[in-house]
């Protein structure tokens, strides 16, 4: 290949506004992002150590898991309608948001009302009264998952990749200056993460100046629509963000502090998946939706054998070095952590691909089959999940999550044959995929 070539593929990648490129763009940062968080759990862990580790795990978990409950199927909602309605976005931003927001306040207030009673007894007072106000910050969570969909759906890729870096990086700033100025306490650590995300989003939405910010004179005209989508994705996506915060949910109230802690930083690892994961989440369902179903079917099935290889790569590489990373980068008293990652490194894995075939069936508009294999697979992983937590611990909720992901991609394959009617991604690339990629990249 020419240095010429080269040239124009990292042209593309930095600068590029077509699919390929948007793709490679948000696997980078995706990348990236994977690499700040791993130096943040690195500096968690040290300072904590197990225990405290696990209690920062409960605290932060509850705004993120009361977010995603609050907005179910509404990202989806957005970024179809404002594709579906581009003279008419900032009414569809504004409707979005009123949207979300009255779920979060409704959602945040619920949760702070059961909180105290759902965290393990092992936790302190002083940590169980913290999580329950941190119960507060669902607010800013909610708008930030929204404001990522908004970005994808009005092919702002660049900011919301800006966005993504930001946030981690401040956080991992905040806690460096924190833990020489202070002891580092999980309440502290819990405290630059919310910091952070709330510094990032107002300076994001900030720099989406005002011709992109909602318009609320035409908002109710879109309440309906944009309502109705979101209620019709919201049993998949209710389940689907269940399912994702199921095994938090279970290990939160039924083990101590430093196993969760173990349990967070396997977990953690596992996630480097969510670099594929994310990067299909936040381009796939905009690069397909608006195309004709053939032609969406095509690009799917190209993004199904790209993430195929990706996965079968990362597990590999999990397998040979995970243990012994765990241990140099965490500490010997993070080495059990490896067998659960081991587990969880497949659940990612399986959930990737399930992300793929998931987004076909809302850039067609046909939210439904989704929340039908979100239930099937949240019910399989529950019902392991509680016969498994009290003989197995921890490694029972893995394996129940790693079930779960396995019913639901069969649900959704099963699904594009028969509600579809379409035929499964083949596994064999079609002649010159790989260069044709490339041309499109160079293209873009």
């Amino acid at each position: 290949m020419s240095v010429t070539a080269l040239a124009g593929y990292a042209a593309a990648l930095l600068r590029g506004r077509g699919a390929h490129a948007l793709f490679l763009q948000t696997m980078s940062v995706q990348m990236l992002i994977v690499l700040i968080n791993v130096g943040t759990g690195l500096l968690t862990a040290r300072l904590l150590g197990p225990e405290g580790r696990g209690e920062l795990a409960a605290i932060i978990f509850w705004p993120q898991f009361l977010a995603s409950l609050a907005l179910a199927g509404l990202p989806y909602a957005v970024i179809y309608h404002l594709r579906e309605s581009p003279t008419a976005r900032r009414e569809v931003m504004g409707a979005s948001l009123v949207l979300g927001l009255s779920l979060g306040v409704v959602t945040a207030a619920i949760g702070a009302a059961v909180v105290p009673y759902t965290m393990h007894d092992g936790y302190s007072p002083a940590i169980v009264a913290f999580a329950t106000a941190s119960c507060a910050l669902t607010l800013f969570n909610l708008t930030g998952m929204l404001l990522k969909s908004v970005l994808a759906g009005l092919d702002k890729q660049g900011l919301a990749n800006r966005y993504g870096i930001a946030d981690p990086g401040f956080y991992l700033v905040l806690l460096g200056l924190s833990a020489l100025l202070w002891p580092m306490s999980p309440q502290l650590a819990a405290a630059c993460m919310f910091t952070s995300g709330v510094t990032t989003l107002g300076v994001t939405l900030w720099r989406l100046r005002p011709q992109h910010w909602p318009r609320w004179s035409g908002i109710r005209g879109f309440l309906g629509p944009v309502g109705g989508f979101a209620l019709r994705a919201a049993p998949g996506g209710l389940l689907a963000n269940f399912s994702y915060f199921l095994d938090r949910i279970v290990l939160v109230a039924t083990i101590a502090p430093e196993q969760l802690g173990l349990y967070a930083v396997a977990f953690a690892l596992s996630r480097l998946m969510e670099v594929v994961k994310s990067t299909v989440a936040s381009v796939g369902m905009a690069a397909m939706a608006g195309r004709a179903p053939e032609e969406a079917k095509a690009l799917h099935d190209r993004v199904f054998r790209f993430v195929l290889l990706a996965v079968i790569v990362v597990i590999a590489g999990g397998f040979a070095l995970g243990g012994p990373a765990i241990r140099l980068v965490y500490g010997n008293d993070f080495g059990p952590a490896n067998i659960l990652f081991r587990v969880l490194v497949i659940e990612a894995a399986v959930s990737c691909l399930g992300q793929v075939v998931a987004q076909l069936y809302f850039a067609l508009g046909r939210p439904g089959m989704v929340s039908w294999a979100q239930g099937a697979g949240f019910t399989a992983s529950l019902a392991a999940m509680l016969s498994m937590v009290g003989p197995f611990g921890a490694m029972g909720v893995a394996i129940g999550l790693t079930l779960g992901a396995v019913v639901r991609i069969v649900v959704l394959l099963a699904g594009v044959r028969r509600s579809l009617g379409m035929a499964l991604p083949s596994l064999r690339p079609e002649p010159g995929e790989f260069r044709l990629f490339l041309q499109g990249l160079r293209r873009a």
